[in-house]
């Protein structure tokens, strides 16, 4: 009985954004432009990442791969699975953001917040435990998650992810996250969602001395080869 009022009372966008079909990866290489900010440094990094293997490959402004320890190969794969029961299998927030990844969230009962100029607005508060994680630590109950989701074209697509913390947290004994939002968004490319940015801030402080950090990503997916396309 509760599993049938959850389906007639659930959104519609949700609903269709929950049947749309299984996207693939991307399918040639792409590029990753990465900004990491902590206090005044700033540190900038451009990886060339082919989805046949996994591998990630520093290179300079002009596509070249560099030499040195600084471009060494890297792998881009998941890491070892968490032992069953450590969380409820929903954490996004360790890692890049993947599109595949967010399609667990698609059933949690969203409360419709906005919509306009075709883009939908959905809001949650009360997240399953593991949802939200910075550093091993779950914040989901003090956080937020917000979809936006685009209607046009045959099937919805997720357009935009936030999470935000909305009250500090202690973090061990001598650290506390005091602010703290990532966000993702994305855009169709060969018919499917793909993800082109990514940014993170958090405060945080450490035996009462305050720390600011951020990262942005911006993903380039260029043109497939015909070669490429027919495999």
């Amino acid at each position: 009985m509760i599993a049938l009022l959850l389906l007639t009372t659930a959104d519609p966008v949700l609903a269709r954004l929950q049947e749309a079909p299984y996207t693939e990866g991307p399918r040639c290489p792409f590029t990753v432009d990465m900004v990491f900010a902590s206090g005044e440094e700033n540190e900038s990094t451009r990886l060339l990442i082919d989805p046949a293997d996994g591998k990630a490959v520093v290179i300079d402004e002009d596509g070249n791969p560099v030499e040195g320890p600084e471009g060494d190969e890297q792998s881009t794969e998941e890491p070892e699975p968490r032992d069953e029961g450590e969380d409820d299998g929903q954490s996004v927030s360790m890692g890049a953001i993947k599109y595949e990844e967010l399609r667990s969230l698609f059933a949690l009962p969203f409360e419709r917040t906005g919509e306009a100029d075709g883009l939908v607005t959905f809001t949650l508060n009360d997240l399953p435990n593991g949802t939200v994680e910075l550093a091993e630590k779950d914040l989901s109950n003090r956080s937020q998650i917000e979809l936006t989701v685009a209607e046009g074209g045959d099937m919805p697509y997720l357009a935009a992810y936030r999470e935000t913390l909305l009250k500090p947290v202690r973090m061990k004994v001598v650290a506390r996250i005091k602010a703290y939002e990532r966000e993702a968004s994305f855009e169709l490319f060969e018919g499917a969602p793909r993800t082109v940015s990514e940014a993170m801030k958090a405060s945080i402080s450490i035996m009462g001395k305050p720390q600011e950090m951020a990262f942005n990503m911006t993903y380039d997916y260029p043109d497939c080869p015909e070669e490429e396309v027919a495999r």
